[in-house]
């Protein structure tokens, strides 16, 4: 569940503790809803109230498309059904999909399709601005300068859906929120154009998916982790040596061989912050928060004063506690 790479970066400082990076499993943020996993989805309906079968049923498959590209541990975290099979139960049981479709008929075409729930919602019509304004560029050739202005423009763009889940086996909705997103661009004719709107439509779209996703099923963030450089309380030369061998290692991507190494040298330094915090940073990365926060505990025992990197890994490493039940239930549902 957890990818580690090594951070490469300037330290200004003599002593420059290494930074790694770790992929985490992020539980959804709608629990009902990411329990559902066998789906199919069907065109949106337009704020009118109506279809436009064009534009619903692109955005469905959009949809469609980012459920698919939900890969969890290599595999796919729902199992969506193809869309000939839904068209071919529409046509079959003549159901009206010119205008709002109940929640009845919703769970209907689910069951009829082998689904468990049924994606849909509505399309919120998008608002666009456009303003124009002028730039000052000053030239100057041969010891003579001159102004001009140069037109530029600035372009808005609001995208906003609000996707349904209806659960086919109680026919009630577990999801619904309404995903709203704002992006803008601005740019002059003798340098960048501002992006079209056709541009920032799909950005906006891409953005507001990958949100909707977010909501629905486990999802990967990337973090970074600092390690403590000290040698404090370290007692011998040999183990000095071994623990910044380990960093070394850290550095260079080798999370596997450093934490082997503060391992070894671990029972002859329980005294040492670094040693019981970097060791901390390796439970987490091998998916183990609670270990993990048990060495966080130790080193915030062991300081005199508040440490912010051992405050942010206690609270990091209890947060993740709390997530991995969550995960637990999210990924053993069907």
């Amino acid at each position: 569940m957890r990818k580690v790479v090594a951070a490469l970066g300037l330290c200004l400082a003599i002593s420059c503790a290494p930074k790694v990076q770790t992929t985490v499993l992020m539980p959804a943020n709608h629990m009902e809803a990411s329990q559902i996993k066998t789906v199919t989805v069907l065109p949106f309906t337009l704020e009118d109230g109506f279809r436009r079968s064009k534009e619903s049923v692109e955005f469905a498959s959009q949809v469609e498309a980012a459920l698919a590209s939900v890969i969890i541990d290599g595999k796919p975290y729902f199992k969506l059904i193809d869309r000939l099979t839904i068209n071919r139960v529409i046509q079959e049981q003549k159901f009206n999909m010119s205008g709002l479709v109940s929640q009845d008929d919703v769970a209907k075409i689910g069951k009829l399709v082998g689904a468990k729930g049924v994606y849909t919602g509505v399309l919120h019509p998008i608002k666009k601005s456009q303003e124009s304004y002028r730039e000052e560029r000053i030239e100057c050739r041969e010891n003579r300068c001159i102004t001009k202005y140069v037109r530029c423009t600035t372009r808005t763009l609001i995208f906003s859906f609000t996707p349904r889940l209806v659960d086919v086996e109680t026919g009630r909705v577990v999801y619904s929120r309404t995903i709203s997103i704002d992006v803008e661009d601005d740019g002059c004719d003798d340098t960048q154009p501002a992006a079209s709107f056709e541009q920032l439509e799909n950005h906006a779209k891409r953005m507001a998916l990958e949100e909707f996703i977010r909501d629905v099923a486990p999802y990967y963030i990337t973090m970074e982790l600092e390690l403590m450089d000290s040698k404090d309380n370290i007692q011998s030369k040999e183990d000095k040596e071994k623990f910044g061998s380990a960093l070394d290692f850290a550095e260079k991507g080798r999370m596997d061989r450093a934490c082997s190494m503060w391992e070894e040298i671990y029972e002859s330094n329980k005294n040492s912050i670094s040693l019981n915090y970097n060791l901390g940073i390796c439970k987490e990365l091998s998916g183990k928060p609670a270990e993990a926060l048990n060495f966080y505990k130790k080193a915030d025992q062991l300081t005199k004063k508040p440490d912010e990197l051992i405050n942010k890994a206690l609270k990091r490493a209890s947060e993740l506690l709390k997530r991995q039940e969550k995960l637990k239930k999210q990924m053993g549902a069907t």
